[in-house]
């Protein structure tokens, strides 16, 4: 399995990266403004998650809707108490405190993203199959609804129909 993936956007005054480092998540960097996180997004192949911390002051609505229009990683926010901040508008919040206790709700939260990224991957490769498998059936159905018979000629005399070249003496 791959390290996650972990987007950190602004700069890291309370030291969270390195603990996320030393967890195994590979972590990416950001500027804390639309085109950073936007250029940070298009960079960036899989993201297991986009984090936010509002250590100074609270993420700029704009940032975190700029990150949740390009990228469907779940959006995580470090809080600090001190500082308000509408936390709706992420997926994920995680109390400032103890390193040990944020990095494990961080690692559950990345987990349930990989497993949610696997069994999105496999319903893709399944409706594909069923689309592959539908244009086959509508293929088939196609053909089957070609009839080679001239059902409009069949009992018209003057046209091949049944009716031609009877010799009972009965006039037709």
């Amino acid at each position: 399995m791959a390290a996650a993936a972990v987007l950190y956007v602004g700069d890291d005054v309370c030291h969270r990266i390195p603990v996320m480092e030393s967890a195994g998540i590979v972590v990416l960097r950001a500027e804390y403004s639309i085109a950073g996180v936007r250029r940070s997004l298009a960079r960036a192949k899989l993201l297991s998650a986009v984090t936010f911390h509002n250590d100074l002051f609270p993420p700029a609505r704009a940032v975190v809707s700029t990150a949740r229009e390009f990228s469907r990683a779940p959006l995580i926010l470090f809080r600090n108490p001190f500082v308000e901040c509408d936390d709706r508008l992420f997926d994920l919040v995680l109390p400032v405190g103890s390193p040990a206790v944020w990095s494990k709700s961080l690692a559950q939260t990345l987990e349930e993203s990989r497993r949610i990224c696997e069994a999105s991957r496999q319903l893709r490769q399944d409706c594909k199959a069923a689309r592959d498998w539908s244009q086959v059936l509508r293929e088939v159905s196609k053909r089957n609804r070609i009839c080679p018979i001239d059902e409009d000629t069949i009992f018209r005399p003057d046209e091949g129909g049944m009716l031609k070249g009877r010799d009972d003496g009965e006039d037709s």
